[in-house]
């Protein structure tokens, strides 16, 4: 009887040779069962064509080949007989045709494999299926192909518990992290050691994926199989950047409105409502406290100043600052087949320009961006940034024209007779601590003021001047999304 494993090396020959008439001849002659022919690994002609170096036209006509013969030797069982195929595991890693399809990034193989029956879900020796190996080699269209296409699970685990996720970051694949975190895999998941996500982005001291990590919500307290957190991970590398980001945050930083510590994104009311609450209470106390004993020119002047403030307040609290929209009809898995990976945005998953970036407050990306401010919960690009801007300058306005008027009031100043209530001697304490109050807000109020002029001179936005920073290599990287953030 012919030996399967010595016309198994003649087809390997014809296809490296390219001889397509004569593999032809060598399937037509075998006397055995096309499914019978294997080596001694147990990889058949799929595998071998998946394995093989071959331009995708040349791979295609021997595919063609295979399954032509099937259906012409095989009729109605060809189906069967190439699914049994397809499911065959070469040794010792236990391989199928798709996987092997999949480690070589033959992409459209992969999909032909698929068409042709092959079972996505089989394992390999180590409980690796087809996301693994994608995450793991950082291969993006394959990895969008099985999400969109095959519905396939992006956190299952392998025999050491490892999910796609855990994967990308051993390999420092920083778009595939990305990319699956934007989908919602599951950030608590634990390897075989305890380590989390988060622990591995440490051991790889990557400052990218650690602080979207952060933003995602992730805990930084969770401790690995050796009692680590991620914090003592990067303090015993030494890593100055990522222990800043990973340690514990402080009661007081909680409450820095420029460099709050990387937390969860919340965008919620809080500041919001808050700065509205300071913004109105202050000038209820100038109105109470200060403007009686002003002369009426100088009162009407702060009361305008005021009102076109809250005006352009709540102006560019509600404007769109540019947020750009999904096409309909948009097909994602081409998007990512044709268009460079920094030109999409993983979360909103467009096309955007090199201008237009991601903001995880509002969870949408916006042309020009500049910053996301919290003070009025909306961010600022290019629908909004002139409004703000005007907004800026009334706040300075405001701010330096009640200080200057409640220091010259204190030192009676500004006598006048036309004043809405006489002098009473206790107004003029309070008057004096609303004017501290003024000086504050400015000093909050003009860095921000300083920034935004920069810009303007420079032709510049704040997430291009700010947002950058080198990471452990020198390279420099976008990383911050929020003037606020660190």
């Amino acid at each position: 009887m012919e030996d399967g494993h010595e016309v198994k090396a003649d087809l390997v020959i014809a296809m490296q040779t390219l001889d397509i008439q004569g593999f032809k001849k060598l399937l037509s002659y075998a006397k055995i069962d096309i499914y019978m022919i294997v080596d001694y690994n147990d990889a058949n002609i799929f595998h071998d064509i998946a394995n093989l170096d071959l331009t995708e036209s040349i791979e295609d006509k021997f595919i063609e080949v295979v399954v032509g013969f099937c259906y012409k030797k095989y009729y109605e069982k060809a189906r069967q007989v190439i699914g049994e195929m397809m499911g065959k595991k070469m040794k010792p890693e236990m391989l199928t045709p798709l996987m092997i399809a999949a480690k070589g990034y033959k992409l459209a193989m992969f999909k032909k494999y698929i068409q042709l029956g092959a079972d996505y879900t089989i394992k390999n020796t180590i409980k690796q299926d087809i996301v693994h190996i994608a995450a793991s080699n950082g291969y993006l269209q394959m990895l969008t192909y099985i999400k969109y296409e095959l519905d396939m699970n992006m956190d299952e685990p392998d025999n050491k518990n490892n999910t796609p996720l855990h994967l990308a970051i051993r390999e420092g694949k920083e778009s595939i992290v990305t990319i699956l975190i934007a989908w919602g895999c599951r950030l608590d998941l634990k390897d075989y050691k305890g380590n989390t996500v988060l622990h591995l982005s440490a051991q790889s001291k990557s400052y990218k994926i650690t602080r979207l990590l952060l933003l995602q919500g992730i805990d930084r307290t969770i401790l690995n199989n050796q009692n680590q957190t991620a914090y003592d991970i990067s303090l015993s590398l030494n890593d100055k950047n990522l222990c800043k980001i990973l340690k514990n945050p402080s009661f007081i930083s909680k409450f820095n409105p420029f460099k709050p510590p990387l937390t969860s994104v919340q965008n919620n009311y809080k500041l919001f409502i808050l700065y509205v609450l300071i913004f109105l209470l202050r000038y209820v106390c100038v109105i109470v406290f200060m403007l009686p004993h002003f002369a009426l020119e100088l009162s009407i002047i702060s009361l305008i100043v005021f009102i076109v403030n809250f005006v352009l307040f709540l102006l560019v609290h509600q404007k769109n600052p540019g947020f750009v929209k999904q096409k309909q009809g948009q097909n994602i898995i081409k998007l990512y087949q044709t268009k460079y990976y920094d030109s999409i945005c993983p979360f909103c998953e467009i096309q955007k320009d090199c201008t237009t970036f991601h903001c995880h407050h509002c969870e949408k990306c916006i042309r020009k961006y500049d910053h996301h401010c919290p003070w009025i919960r909306n961010c600022v690009g290019q629908g909004n940034i002139s409004t703000f801007i005007a907004f800026i300058n009334f706040c300075c306005l405001d701010f330096l024209y009640t200080s200057m008027l409640g220091v010259l009031d204190y030192f009676d100043m500004l006598q006048d007779e036309r004043k809405f209530l006489k002098y009473k001697s206790y107004h003029k304490e309070f008057g004096l601590a609303v004017t501290g109050l003024c000086i504050i807000g400015f000093m909050f109020v003009f860095p921000v003021w300083f920034v935004q002029m920069s810009n303007i001179i420079k032709k510049t936005t704040t997430k291009e001047r700010f947002g950058f920073k080198k990471d452990n290599k020198g390279n420099g990287m976008m990383i911050s999304d929020s003037f606020f953030e660190k």
